[in-house]
């Protein structure tokens, strides 16, 4: 998500956040935690460079620590803004012991 809103390339990982949502089954879980994150770059302009998932119950819980870094416009220009993650073609689905998703953006 934050590939289209800038070239990670120039986002460095100086500051950590810790992100924790909670929601009823594996989709509601990834729109949220999505949601979550293009929220605090609305609100707090911090770019996300990575994600650590911490904990995960695809039913229940999902917490994570992100990297990167506060915008700065010289250096991060924004190319495109994300409106929100959707539930249209949304899909997560467990493949050979990995989680594969697909996720389509409001922009």
């Amino acid at each position: 998500m934050f590939a289209i809103i800038t070239d990670l390339g120039r986002v460095e990982e100086r500051e950590q956040r810790r992100l924790e949502v909670t929601a009823k089954d594996p989709e509601a879980l990834l729109v949220r935690f999505l949601n979550e994150a293009n929220f605090l770059f609305e609100t707090e302009h911090f770019l996300f460079k990575r994600f650590v998932v911490e904990e995960l119950d695809p039913n229940a819980r999902l917490v994570a620590a992100g990297f990167g870094e506060p915008v700065d416009l010289p250096r991060h220009p924004v190319r495109m803004v994300v409106k929100a993650a959707t539930y249209h073609m949304l899909e997560v689905k467990r493949y050979r012991g990995r989680w594969r998703v697909q996720v389509i953006f409001d922009i």
